[in-house]
């Protein structure tokens, strides 16, 4: 009889143990560890040092971008702007590894390179399935405010993408990215 009661608390150990495993995974779940990740905020600012937000920026999303020596860039992203705090997955490689952040606008339009500054590359030792911080990064957004044409960011309201100082005469040509009184060279750089 001690070796049936033995028999029935080792199945219902096994039992439960099967059960808590399986509830387990299904809570926790899995992460697949390839790299390091990395965790890093950002903070929008004007050249005053006052706050600025995403939406008067006009920037929609930021990338995290990384590169080590010669090897090719990699990058994680895009976050919303709106979110000013994140972690990668374990995605990073390892290494000695040169991170910086670049905000784009509206449909995943480069900002323009004179409208931001972002702070010189940070440099971290990335080890497999640790996470690396960077810290608040500070971005320090253009914010000419025009009062020549309406108030608007930059003579054109579209602080993000607008290439000129001047205003466009059509609306909708900001928006596209276009300086609308040179628009052969929507894309190209200033």
């Amino acid at each position: 009889m001690n070796s049936a009661v033995g028999r029935r608390v080792r199945t219902r150990v096994l039992i439960v143990s099967a059960l808590a495993t399986a509830l387990c995974s299904t809570v926790h779940g899995c992460t697949d560890v390839h790299g390091g990740a990395v965790e890093l905020s950002w903070h929008l600012e004007n050249a005053d040092g006052n706050a600025v937000s995403c939406e008067d920026a006009r920037i929609a999303t930021m990338w995290l971008r990384w590169q080590a020596g010669s090897m090719d860039e990699g990058e994680a992203g895009p976050w919303a702007c709106k979110t000013p705090s994140v972690v990668t997955g374990f995605v990073v490689p390892q290494g000695e590894l040169a991170f910086w952040v670049e905000p784009t606008c509206e449909g995943d339009v480069a900002a323009s390179p004179g409208s931001y500054t972002a702070p010189a590359p940070i440099v971290r030792s990335v080890i497999r399935g640790d996470v690396v911080t960077l810290n608040a990064i500070v971005v320090t957004v253009q914010m000419d405010i025009d009062p020549e044409h309406g108030g608007q960011m930059g003579g054109c309201g579209c602080n993000c993408i607008c290439r000129t100082s001047r205003a466009p005469t059509d609306a909708g040509a900001c928006d596209a990215g276009v300086d609308a009184a040179n628009p052969s060279d929507a894309g190209e750089p200033p």
